[in-house]
């Protein structure tokens, strides 16, 4: 009688409508996800990749770089 009252007034998260999982099942659920996570990564690399030798890319990015440091004439380089 005493145990079935413990039980009553203890908290079991079991009980709670969550399902029962062992670890095992845990673990490799989690390696799944953390596998096709990198693998999903690996993918964006490979996706937006350029290719960085091309005279065309080259130029865009002086491009760039000119355009970003006209942005900066006129700026004091340190206080006085």
């Amino acid at each position: 009688m005493e145990s079935s009252e413990n039980k009553e007034n203890h908290f079991d998260f079991f009980e709670q409508g969550h399902p029962i999982s062992s670890l095992q099942q845990n673990f490799s659920k989690f390696r799944k996800e953390r596998h096709d996570k990198f693998k999903f990564q690996q993918y964006l690399k490979s996706a937006h990749q350029f290719d960085r030798t091309t005279k065309e890319f080259k130029s865009f990015l002086r491009s760039k770089f000119v355009e970003t440091a006209k942005n900066y004439l006129g700026v004091p380089y340190a206080q006085k």
